[in-house]
């Protein structure tokens, strides 16, 4: 249990973290929709974590499991974060191999 729960800067700095993640996933999951198979689990992720900051603020996080509630509203954005990295490292493995082949052609010169 932390000790700063109850504090207005835990608060704030929360709804922040949960708002601006779910709605950075619900954007880049609508971006790249028509580019990646993973983009439904991004956008998913977004939505899951901003209809359970709702449903918090809706209840005033009285629920018989607020901590659950919580994760419920973080733990998306962790796995869609994650799934963005992804995405972007699967992108990144064609253009490392023709900078390393580039390279090593430059070097052999």
């Amino acid at each position: 249990m932390p000790e700063d729960a109850g504090s207005a800067w835990h608060v704030a700095g929360a709804v922040v973290y949960f708002a601006a993640g779910g709605l950075a996933l619900l954007v880049l999951g609508w971006l790249w929709r028509g580019q990646t198979p993973l983009a439904w689990i991004i956008f998913a992720c977004g939505l899951a974590s901003l209809g359970a900051l709702i449903a918090g603020g809706v209840t005033g996080m009285e629920v018989p499991e607020p901590g659950t509630l919580e994760r419920l509203m973080g733990y998306p954005i962790t796995v869609g974060m994650a799934t963005a990295g992804l995405v972007v490292a699967q992108r990144m493995g064609p253009v490392r191999g023709k900078r390393t082949l580039s390279g090593r052609a430059s070097r052999q010169r």
